[in-house]
């Protein structure tokens, strides 16, 4: 009977039916810790050249045996039990490459248009028409998993097609996303009625915005530079939507009158600074006298207001995050926010957009301190390799750097980025709550004319 076994290989192949492809056991003397990491390292590299997406069910059991393979070397199982079920999970995965190897001729453009989408944000931004199509992409490829070699081309142009328009998507989702969601917003404050040319203003950058996207969705500078326009338009509409409920009712012209005599009043009271100024210039000897011994007063006292405005803003800093969101320290003469939950998608840096709303709050605390220091810092877990985690924090912190930049008063080149992979932890990694804490964003704040900035990554909780 086992003479039949190599016959029938082919065969159950060939018909799809085969339960569990060879296995190759590893020798005695191998690792069991090593071949685990490297399955998990293999892994993601497939994941990466979408493996997952043409031969789905392969993938998941690869996956699933090397999450027994690494639940089996935390309860310190025993290794020989361990390599076969790494073994297992090879064998998974090496027909799953076979797999896509065998049809990437056929579906190499549809799926570079995937790649773009994923690497636009799709998997958050169009979770529910990038599932949709994934599904679809799985049943394209049912051939090739049968054995066969070619499939339904005008299928497959379809579905290109969806891909790409779900990239498109995800990039105007991320782009102008929440400046929609501002002006739906401001519709419902009146917004049309109390400033109608603003708000078409600010519709038409928005629509100037979107159209640019439509002809040039890789063209990031120029995304940067008409979504800063369109910002600056929308931000326009809500700062008179606000001027407008202060001022209870009063129509525009009173407004407007009110302006112009703040401004008179403005005027009149620098004309008076300035011959207070004049006055005073005849008792300079005099002050000049004094200057060595209220400088040093000043001195203290200007330390002493500077420490208590710190603290003012470390307390409101505080109040805006819940403790599930950010942890706010201080550390010195510097502020840091400790972003607990970004729920980046795995091994990637785009961030979601049910983070963007916190991440706005984060501007605004950067704003209250005025001219200042910004350092984003990254840190992930340790699972997975060192360089593959040192690339993955460093994209996140750089993807967190860059909304902070585009989103707020800063200039991008004000906030710097750095990731430290999982060589800084704050707690250990033995379990999944401490692996939880170890994967955060630091956003660390100084003011400029504080000493020089240094990492805070490994400061501990409190």
């Amino acid at each position: 009977m086992n003479k039949l076994i190599p016959l029938c290989l082919p065969v159950l192949f060939a018909l799809g039916c085969s339960s569990m492809p060879p296995v190759n056991d590893f020798p005695a003397t191998a690792s069991p810790t090593q071949e685990t990491q490297r399955l998990a390292d293999d892994l993601n590299v497939a994941r990466a050249d979408q493996v997952d997406a043409v031969a789905p069910d392969l993938f998941e059991k690869a996956q699933s045996r090397l999450a027994d393979a690494q639940g089996k070397r935390n309860d310190q199982d025993d290794a020989r039990g361990i390599l076969r079920t790494v073994a297992e999970g090879r064998a998974y995965l090496e027909r799953a490459i076979e797999i896509k190897s065998r049809s990437n001729s056929e579906l190499e453009p549809l799926m570079t248009a995937r790649q773009a989408a994923i690497k636009a944000g799709a998997a958050t931004l169009q979770k529910d028409a990038m599932s949709r199509a994934d599904d679809d992409l799985e049943d394209l490829a049912e051939p090739f998993r049968d054995g066969k070699a070619s499939i339904n081309r005008e299928k497959r142009a379809e579905l290109q097609t969806r891909y790409l328009e779900i990239e498109l998507n995800s990039i105007k989702e991320r782009n102008l996303g929440p400046l929609k969601a501002q002006m739906r917003a401001a519709e419902k404050d009146g917004a049309k009625k109390i400033a109608p040319r603003t708000y078409l203003q600010a519709e038409k950058k928005l629509a100037d915005a979107e159209a640019y996207i439509n002809q040039q969705r890789h063209n990031t500078s120029g995304i940067d530079a008409v979504t800063r326009e369109a910002t600056a338009s929308v931000g326009l509409v809500n700062q008179i939507v606000v001027r407008s409920r202060d001022a209870k009712g009063m129509d525009t012209e009173e407004i407007a009158l009110q302006e112009l005599n703040a401004e008179k009043a403005i005027q009149s009271r620098d004309r008076a600074l300035t011959q207070k100024d004049q006055a005073l210039g005849a008792t300079s000897d005099q002050l000049n006298r004094t200057q060595a011994r209220l400088g040093v007063v000043a001195g203290q006292k200007g330390k002493l207001e500077q420490e208590q405005d710190f603290n003012r803003l470390y307390d409101d800093a505080r109040k805006k995050f819940s403790a599930e969101e950010a942890e706010v320290m201080k550390a010195g003469d510097r502020l840091v926010i400790r972003l607990k939950n970004m729920q980046f998608p795995v091994n990637q840096a785009a961030i979601p957009s049910s983070r963007f709303e916190t991440l706005s709050r984060v501007q605004e605390v950067i704003e209250t301190f005025g001219p200042a220091r910004v350092m984003v810092e990254g840190h992930t877990d340790s699972t997975g390799t060192q360089a593959v985690n040192e690339r993955l924090s460093s994209e996140r912190a750089r993807s967190v750097a860059d909304y902070l930049g585009r989103e707020g008063a800063l200039q991008a080149t004000a906030i710097e980025a750095k990731g430290f992979g999982y060589s800084k932890p704050i707690a250990s990694n033995k379990t999944a709550n401490e692996r939880a804490m170890n994967r955060r964003v630091d956003i660390i704040i100084q003011p400029t004319d504080a000493p020089g900035m240094e990492n805070v990554g490994d400061q501990p909780a409190r």
